[in-house]
């Protein structure tokens, strides 16, 4: 890839060095890349460590020391501007 030029928006740069056209001229799979990577592998075990030890069927379900979220049935009504 090649190094980000000065006064170049970083967001921009990256962006544009993995795009489709970019996974073109280099020949890469930048999906498969990543799903090789140590970067990947790490993640993965984050998430496995936060999922508390459930089943895969359970992995819906919230996270180990979660709570609902109340939402009452109706929605607030302004009373600003109004």
């Amino acid at each position: 890839m090649p190094a980000i030029k000065s006064r170049i928006n970083p967001a921009n740069w990256m962006l544009e060095v993995t795009s489709p056209e970019a996974e073109k001229r280099t020949g890469q799979d930048f999906a498969q890349l990543y799903a090789r990577s140590e970067l990947a592998a790490a993640a993965v075990a984050m998430v496995d460590k936060h999922r508390c030890g459930r089943l895969p069927a359970m992995q819906s379900t919230p996270p180990c020391l979660s709570y609902c979220l109340y939402l009452p049935a109706q929605a607030p009504v302004a009373i600003l501007g109004g």
